[in-house]
């Protein structure tokens, strides 16, 4: 909080005691406070969980019934913003969002996903989302415990097909009858379906069918994605 400069959107999460994300963030600073960006259906979880900390302290924590639009990229930020009730002409709508936000790498948590996952599987390191020099939170311990003596077995991947249903956060993906990936968001391009997902390790680079879809998701590291594997 103290580091944020004005006009930034940051992004962040909050986590429980184990160390998984509760709920994954953009973070704004505004004459009035901090704005907390995020899906519907966490906020009153979120909400009641920061409350806990508010003892004598000056802070009100309300919910907000404003627009939030995200504009086309613009150099040197990977969305920008705006808060209010009428949207810019060149908004963003969902679709086109969250396809930009699984290519840019920026994982989303939703309400069937919320408290599986820990920060380095959702790649919140590589993205700035996720600091190791800042002060104690929630769930640090086993944050930190895996970043320095454990191994990461589920990386987040990219990938894109040609299906005719988008996927839903949440839905399990499988290599044969091994489960072997969790959707996080997808969303529809043109032609394309954009999948983002957390994928066992092992399972990547190899051909991943939902349970009622024969057609193939073949995902890639976000790293690898990003320099040209498609």
């Amino acid at each position: 909080m103290r580091g944020l400069a004005d006009g930034v959107w940051q992004r962040a999460g909050y986590c429980l005691p184990n160390g998984k994300v509760i709920a994954l963030f953009w973070l704004h600073k505004d004459a009035d406070g901090y704005v907390l960006a995020l899906p519907d259906a966490l906020a009153e979880t979120v909400m009641r969980r920061l409350q806990m900390f508010v003892l004598r302290s000056k802070v009100r924590i309300e919910r907000r019934e404003e627009r939030f639009c995200a504009l086309p990229v613009v150099q040197g930020d990977v969305f920008a913003f705006c808060i209010g009730d009428e949207a810019p002409a060149d908004a963003l709508d969902a679709d086109a969002f969250f396809a930009a936000c699984i290519r840019a790498r920026v994982a989303e948590i939703f309400a069937p996903t919320s408290g599986e996952f820990l920060p380095q599987m959702l790649a919140l390191p590589e993205t700035g989302a996720l600091s190791f020099t800042k002060g104690c939170y929630v769930g640090q311990e086993a944050v930190a415990r895996l970043q320095y003596k454990g191994a990461n077995r589920r990386v987040l991947g990219v990938a894109n097909a040609a299906l005719p249903a988008v996927p839903a956060a949440g839905d399990e993906l499988f290599a044969g009858a091994l489960r072997a990936a969790t959707v996080l968001m997808a969303a529809r391009d043109g032609g394309t379906v954009w999948v983002q997902a957390v994928v066992q390790d092992r399972f990547l680079d190899t051909d991943l069918f939902g349970a009622e879809s024969d057609i193939p998701l073949r995902f890639h590291h976000h790293e690898e994605f990003e320099h040209g594997k498609t």
